[in-house]
Parts: C-alpha cells; structure tokens; sequence
C-alpha cells in the first residue's frame, strides 16, 4: 500500500459516538445529537473525494431504534454526498465502563478534542434532503431536569471565540460540534439569551453556588422544541441519508408492489369461472350497459338475464327506471364490456377487479405514511390482498369496490395534507414562539385536501356513504386545528378565533362545497338526458327546473334508503359486521360432471384470525387515542367513526356485510397498528409540534426478540388463513367437502 493510500485509509477524525452517560440498565448505549450532526459535518466537508476514493470517518448516524452492545462493531455506507462520492463510517461501541456516572461524566469532560477538521467549504447545497435519523437526548426527558454544574465555564483559550459559532450550512442547533462539555455550554443568563439552542431548553442552571435570578417560564403542553421532541424519542432527519433510510424507503417501495402485484393476480385469477349474472349483477351491470348506450338507466323486461349472456339485449325497455345510487360507479364499471364485450362475465368484473387492486394499493401507501415500517407495509398489503371481504367485492359487477377505492385514495391524500399542513402551522409557531399574536403569514391553500375532496365527490357520486366520511373528517380537521394551536400556546378566544377563522373555515371551504360539487357534476349525463327518470317531476319551470328535477331525485332515493326494512336471508347489521357472523353469499355454482360434486362459491367472510383480531385491534387504538392523543389512532378512529358508527343506527334497515369493503382498510391498518406496536415497529406517543415542523419520525420502542418473533408469526398466521379462505371468497371451484373444511360458523352458510 502507498503512503498516499495508508493516508487515505486514516480517519479524518475520530467521533466518539457513544457516551457513558447514555448508557441505560442494561449496558447498552445510544449515540447523541451533537456526535451525529458532527460526523455530517465531516463528510460534507471532505476533499479529495471520488467513487474509487472513500474515507473512513468513525461514527455512524443509526436510527433510534438501535442498540449498541459493548465490544461491537458495524460498518455502514453513507451515499450520496455529492454525484459519485462515498463515505464509509465506522460505528465502534466502547467497553462498558464500571466507574460511577459523575466519574463517567468527568472522564468525558476532561477528554481533550481529537484533530480539528480543515477548514474547507461546506458542500450541504449537494446534500440530499432527508437524512439520517437522531437519538433522544438523556438530559432532556421527560420530568427529568438537567443537572446543574457547581463549576464555572471553562475559560477559553486566547485562540478560541467566546461566542457560539454557527457552522455553515448547518441548523442552529446543531452549530455546536460538542454539546456534552459541560464547559463549553454559556452558563448565564445573558449568555442563554444570546443561543437560541438554550432559549429552547430553558432549565435553570446554577453557576458557581448561584441561581439564575431570571424565573423561567413553563413551555406549553406539546411545545415546539427541538429537544422536547428528541426527548421524547422522535428522531430528525440530517445531512445525510444514510444507508439504513435508503434501504427502508427501497424496502416499502417492493412491499407496495409485491402486495399490489399478489392482489391483482388474486383478482383477476379466473374471473369468469362463475359465467352467469350474480347477485346484485342482476341490476348493475344492465344499468351500466343501458346508460353506456342511452345516457341514463332504462328498465329492464322480467328474466332477461340468460338472453343478456347471449347478447339479446331486447329486453331493455324504453322507459326511464328509477335507480338509488348515482351514476358514476356505473359509467366505470362499463369499461370493460364497453371493450372486450358485453357478453363476457369476466369483462363486466374487470373493473372492479382493478378498483380492488388500486384499493390495496392504497392501503399500503396509508401504512407506509403512517408507521414508516417496511415489514408493517407489507402486512397490510397481504392482509388486505387476502382478505375475503375485499377478494369477494373485487371479484363481482358490484359498485361498492368503487367507492372503496376512491375513499381509500382520499384518506391517503388526507393524511398527506394533516402532515404537510401541522408542519406549516408548526414551523410557524416556532418562528413566532415569542409573539403568537402575529399574522399566520404562510398560505391557507391546502392542495391534498383540495385532492381530498375531489376523490371523496367522486366517492359520493358511486354511493352516498361518502357522505358520512366528509362529516367526520371536517370534524377531524377543526379538533386538530385546536390541539395544535394550543400546543403552540395560544389560549382562550384567541385560540378559538385562531382555529375558526385561520384553520377551519378554509378547511371546510377546500373540502365539502367543493366534493359537493364534484358529485354534482357526477351527474351530467343525468342533466343533459331529458329522458332520464325525474325530469319534470318537480313542478318547477323556468331555468332552475333541472336542479328543482334533481333535488326531488335526491329526496325520493333518502326515502327509498330509509325505508327499507324487508327481511333477507343474508342481512347483518353493523355489530355482526365487525365481529364476522353473518358474510353474504353472492355466487354459487355446482357441477357434477366428473363423478364428484365441485362448487364455486363467493362469500364475503371476512379473514377470521383478522377481523376477530379487529376488535381488540379497535380497542387498543380507542385507549391510544384518549390516553396518548396520538394523532395515528385519531385517523384511525376517524376511519371507523366515519365509516362504520353510522350504520349503528339503521339497525332495523335490511343492510349486509359486503358494505364493508369501505371498511376493510382500516380493519387492516388498526391490527398491523397493534401488531406493529408489539413488535416495537410503532411507539404509540404524543407528537410535539417540533416533529412536525421538523418532518421528524416517530419513535420506535425497544422490545425484545421474543416479542418481535410472536408479532412475525401473527401476521404470518393471519396471512395463512386470508390464504386458506381464498377458494370459497374468490369463487375457485374445490370440492364440496373442501368448502365444507371452511364453513366454520353456521351463520356463515
């Protein structure tokens, strides 16, 4: 090896990343802020840098959920810094110590500075965004003060500036490249309200045998400050990603479409085994071809079903029917035979079949949002790809995988507009800590909730159950705009006034006039149709007899919704729903040809070991809710309040399982919630304003491998048995006795 290789093979500094003060009960250790943001600091500094030249820096950013064994070591890559540059780190766990913690911390403050970095230009321009993730700082727990120093600060030598120097191209608070000196630390008043860095954490230290004469005042509930929310676990994104986040982000990429690729085949797998109009069919799919082809639903002559197959289509009448749902699942749903044709069973279950697959699709983008988890991605998306509530509705000429599709999609850019919008709010109110009176300056124009509401008018205009989600969220969105506000501090009228006139009245005015809208134009071909049924019904003349037309329309199909009570064999309220007891059977088929009976059916059983687990998976996100206030269950509740509680009150009303397609997103993401929570993926937590204005991660919680092999093999085992139910969900032909194995509950028959 050359002198210049030996060179170029030394550490450009050596970084402790490990403190002895960080070290738990257990022996095991966690890096520090400062440490990290230093190691970024080295490596946007290099020079002489190149793909075939790395440099050896020790020290490693790792996320929190890390633990460090003494003794150990690991070695990361740190990729792009700059167009073609590398950076290989060093992580090294020092020995335990056995000396007492003010040895610990004497040792650690008498250790001299290792080689000062050259003095070069900062290359942070370069940098990716997100970097790697951050640690809690130990001083600064929760109900755990920091300790005072009977010391007086360090006098600095003639070289060094008596001021904190901001490094370039660094955040303010991190511009100190060593906060676990004491020494180092402005110890006086004066000296705090000149660092911003110590406005924030506001104990009061002693220096010498004196106290600060300056009485601090209490930060507000959720403050927003940088070292509450480290405190408290959440974890900032750096200079640099590093290797771990690259490979996260690449992970939940392939489980998103491992689950989507896994769904579609589930769903478009023999989806013409059943050849013949089934169940509810009956009446969609001659709906969709009558408006394809005449602009509005027409009536259909008694048992015209088998000529349909056959391509007569004679029995379409010229008269206007009277239909309950709007139109627009039904312009979808006539793509397929629009296409391919209408005498194909498997076309006119096309779409639908495709819907299902945008649906888990969706789902798991949700899950990736909310747990920034790849393993609880991928739970999601085979849970719901196997589900037999959402393999069944996907697989029929039915509207409701519509509408589920569309919400889904709603609740994702919804979720997307509470995370860009907290960190406006936030970023804000850190800015303004000082004078919370000052006008909110930054834009109330909220683009995903605009996109919200496109897809939820969409949803409203395939069934009318959208309309309850649009009511719950806009409830959601003003409970949010409270709690945030007064986590910032605002108090009293000014809190109310805030929230109101800043926060909800432009959310309410992005969100429900203008998903109303979207539904109304939903029904154009409606409009433009003389011939369509509820024309002229109204007694209005004059430029506003469409819309007078109309509104009747709409008062006759609420009559019709409320009013029917006729008993049917499957029926099942919202209670059975939930708990599984009584699916709807929608296909069934027999044949006897080869000797043995072999069957098709089609039943909307709900994955046992899933939705049974549903349950406590919904109790456990109510406790997290009002106990933690983590905003993750409140979506969560939001989901079901907005799609299920409302049905508790039709308890008389002939309504069935199969409505639950809406609902199976969030069966899904409330277990992995819960399963997650167990396997330490997840740290229910309450969110400090910080997190947001600061795009920080949750925490994830330490728990041990036997807690995280039994949480693997629940989400395994609730795969296994999706999969199990499959034949008798997605109407496979088995055995007679094959269907029997499966037929668990007799209410399912």
């Amino acid at each position: 090896m050359s002198k210049r290789e030996k060179e170029r093979s030394q550490p450009v500094e050596q970084i402790p990343l490990l403190s002895p003060r960080n070290r738990d009960d257990e022996g095991l250790y966690m890096p520090e802020v400062p440490q990290v943001q230093r190691l970024a600091d080295i490596a946007a500094s290099l020079e002489d840098r190149g793909p075939d030249d790395p440099t050896v820096v020790t020290g490693i950013p790792l996320g929190a959920s890390d633990v460090y064994r003494p003794g150990e070591a690991e070695t990361v890559a740190i990729p792009a810094l700059a167009e073609g540059d590398e950076v290989t780190a060093t992580a090294t766990r020092p020995p335990t110590p056995k000396a007492t913690d003010h040895d610990m911390r004497t040792t650690e403050e008498a250790a001299p500075r290792t080689q000062a970095l050259p003095e070069v230009e900062a290359h942070t321009a370069m940098l990716p965004a997100s970097l790697g993730t951050m640690p809690p700082l130990d001083d600064d727990l929760p109900d755990m003060p920091a300790p005072a120093t009977s010391k007086a600060p360090a006098k600095p030598d003639d070289d060094t500036p008596t001021e904190v120097q901001e490094e370039p191209g660094l955040p303010q608070h991190f511009a100190d490249t060593d906060q676990n000196d004491e020494a180092d630390r402005p110890a006086t008043d004066e000296a705090r309200h000149e660092d911003p860095r110590l406005q924030e954490t506001a104990p009061t230290e002693e220096v010498g045998n004196e106290a600060s004469s300056h009485e601090q005042q209490p930060e507000p509930a959720d403050t927003f400050s940088t070292e509450q929310a480290l405190a408290r676990g959440f974890t900032r994104h750096t200079l640099v990603r590093t290797w771990r986040g690259i490979r996260e982000e690449t992970l939940t990429k392939i489980a998103i479409l491992l689950s989507v690729v896994i769904a579609g085949l589930i769903r478009l797998w023999d989806l013409g085994g059943v050849d013949r109009i089934a169940f509810d069919e009956t009446y969609y799919v001659k709906d969709s071809y009558s408006l394809w082809k005449l602009g509005y639903e027409a009536r259909w002559a008694d048992k015209t079903n088998e000529a349909f197959l056959h391509g007569d289509y004679s029995g379409m009448l010229n008269e206007p029917a009277f239909v309950v749902h709007p139109q627009l699942g039904k312009w979808l749903l006539g793509i397929g035979p629009e296409i391919f044709g209408w005498t194909h069973p498997w076309a006119w279950r096309l779409m639908p079949a495709l819907a299902g697959t945008v649906l888990v699709a969706f789902t798991c983008l949700i899950a990736a949002r909310l747990f920034r988890s790849p393993l609880l991605t991928l739970m999601a998306g085979l849970f719901i790809a196997t589900d037999g509530v959402a393999v069944s509705v996907s697989r029929i000429a039915l509207l409701d995988v519509f509408a589920a599709a569309f919400l889904a999609a709603g609740f994702y850019t919804f979720l997307l507009d509470q995370q860009d919008w907290h960190s406006r709010l936030a970023g804000w109110a850190r800015e303004h800590r000082d004078d919370l009176s000052a006008k909110e300056t930054f834009t109330r124009v909220r683009p995903w909730l605009v996109a919200t509401a496109i897809l939820w008018g969409c949803a409203l205009g395939v069934k009318w159950n959208a309309l309850y989600v649009i009511a719950v969220a806009g409830i959601f969105l003003f409970i949010r705009e409270l709690t945030a506000r007064y986590a910032a501090g605002l108090r009293g009228g000014s809190l109310l006034a805030r929230a109101i006139v800043r926060g909800g009245l432009p959310a309410f005015v992005q969100l429900v006039p203008l998903a109303l809208f979207i539904y109304l134009v939903t029904w154009t071909s409606w409009f433009v149709n003389p011939g369509a049924y509820g024309h002229g019904r109204s007694g209005v003349d004059g430029w506003f007899s469409g819309l007078a037309d109309w509104w009747k329309y709409q008062r006759d199909t609420l009559a019709f919704h409320t009013s029917v009570t006729s008993e049917h064999r499957y029926q099942a309220n919202a209670l059975q729903w939930i708990l599984d007891l009584r699916p709807t059977s929608m296909m069934w088929l027999t044949d006897s040809s080869s000797g043995s009976e072999l069957v098709r059916a089609s039943t909307t059983i709900g994955n046992p070991f899933l939705w049974w687990l549903g349950v406590a998976a919904l109790l456990f996100v109510l406790v997290v809710l009002v106990w933690l206030r983590d905003w993750r269950a409140g979506y969560l509740v939001m989901g079901y309040a907005g799609l299920w509680a409302p049905w508790l009150i039709y308890w008389d009303r002939t309504i069935f399982m199969f409505y639950t397609i809406v609902l199976v997103p969030f069966v899904v993401l409330s277990v992995v919630f819960l399963i997650g929570t167990f396997a330490g993926h997840v740290q229910p937590t309450r969110w400090p304003l910080a997190a947001w204005a600061e795009a920080m991660n949750p925490p994830r919680a330490r728990v041990t491998k036997a807690s995280q092999g039994i949480a693997i093999a629940l989400g395994a085992l609730i795969v296994a048995c999706g999969v199990f139910f499959l034949p008798v969900t997605a109407a496979w032909q088995i055995p007679r006795e094959h269907w029997q194995w499966r037929m668990w509950l007799n209410s399912w028959i």
